[in-house]
This record gives structure tokens, C-alpha cells and sequence, in this order.
């Protein structure tokens, strides 16, 4: 499993640099809800690295808010 994280903490860093950044917000809210439900289905297959698969879904949480704040749309990011 830590190579999982390690390969969807990678994608997490990748939305951020070619999309959040670049102010494609749409596809950066596309690939952090693909990391989150990647992160989910490994949770339920090992518990083995949770705490680091919880972290980074927390990551994908506070990035999603963030951009949909930016959009205007707080009451999404709630």
C-alpha cells in the first residue's frame, strides 16, 4: 500500500502544479476526487497506512474547498 500513496500523493502534487495553479480549477476538482476515491478503496482494502491515506484525503478535502471558495461557490466547499 505505501507504494499506492506514494503513486496518489504524486497525482495530488500533479493536479496542483498543472491545474490548480494554472487556474484550471475544473480539472483540478476532477483529479483531487479521483485521488480521494482511490485513497477510499485502498482504506478498505488495508489498514495497514491509514494514518497517511487519511492525511491525504484530507489533502484532496482542503484543496477542493479551497478552489471552490475561489470560484465563489463556499457554500460547495462547506
Amino acid at each position: 500500500m505505501e507504494n499506492s500513496v506514494a503513486i496518489w500523493e504524486r497525482k495530488l502534487e500533479e493536479a496542483l502544479i498543472l491545474f490548480e495553479q494554472q487556474e484550471k480549477y475544473d480539472l483540478a476538482l476532477q483529479h483531487y476526487k479521483e485521488v480521494e476515491n482511490e485513497i477510499h478503496k485502498m482504506i478498505k482494502q488495508n489498514n495497514t497506512e491509514m494514518v497517511k491515506a487519511y492525511q491525504l484525503v484530507s489533502q484532496c478535502y482542503l484543496r477542493q474547498a479551497s478552489i471552490l471558495r475561489q470560484l465563489g461557490r463556499k457554500e460547495e466547499a462547506s
